[in-house]
């Protein structure tokens, strides 16, 4: 049994079909294109319980077990209202994981232009650049909110930096090298400063 929880959210069921075919050989004709003989078939409705949980609400859509490929569900879904609840959450431990940073560190973790990255790193680190998109304002955290905004604000889950997501794991790799190399600067000069 395949199912689906979706956090913070509402669905109702509003529609569910599958089709049906009464023979898989096409009748030739050199005049017309026809597709297979079939017929669609509804899909009884899929109960969606809610489920109070103690870190957050969700639902549970549980898809039949005959859904043979090429059917659907159709799902009306509301997005509980959770705009501070999420802003409280993403803010929560910024102190934590910022606090021991000093102004420069800051702007190493949340903006740093090009050109500095390619001073700092002697070349081999610049802005993040997303195929079909452009590159990064910005190298830090801060360069990937501006098109984070527009895909959030707009739901564009075509946006090219989302295909990148799709694609593997090269956006998070930059983030993570990126900031390893910055450590490892760090410890260096530091290393250099106690000789």
């Amino acid at each position: 049994m395949n199912t689906i929880e979706l956090s913070c959210t509402r669905a109702r069921f509003v529609y569910g079909a599958s089709i049906e075919f009464s023979s898989y050989e096409t009748p030739h004709n050199s005049n017309i294109i026809r597709g297979l003989p079939g017929k669609l078939v509804e899909i009884p409705d899929v109960i969606v319980p809610q489920i109070s949980h103690d870190v957050a609400p969700f639902c549970r859509i549980t898809v039949p077990d005959y859904f043979p490929p090429g059917s659907i569900l159709i799902f009306e879904v509301e997005v509980q209202n959770l705009e501070e609840e999420l802003d409280t959450f993403c803010t929560s431990d910024a102190n934590k994981a910022f606090g021991n940073l000093d102004l420069v560190d800051l702007n190493v973790v949340l903006y740093r232009a090009d050109g500095e990255e390619r001073d700092a790193t002697s070349g081999v680190i610049g802005v993040y650049d997303v195929p079909g998109f452009a590159k990064l304002t910005y190298c830090g955290l801060e360069g990937w909110m501006h098109p984070l905004r527009h895909i959030m604000k707009s739901n564009d889950l075509g946006h090219p930096l989302c295909e990148n997501f799709r694609q593997g794991l090269w956006a998070l790799d930059y983030i993570y090298s990126r900031l390893q190399t910055w450590v490892v600067i760090c410890l260096f000069v530091s290393g250099v400063a106690h000789i």
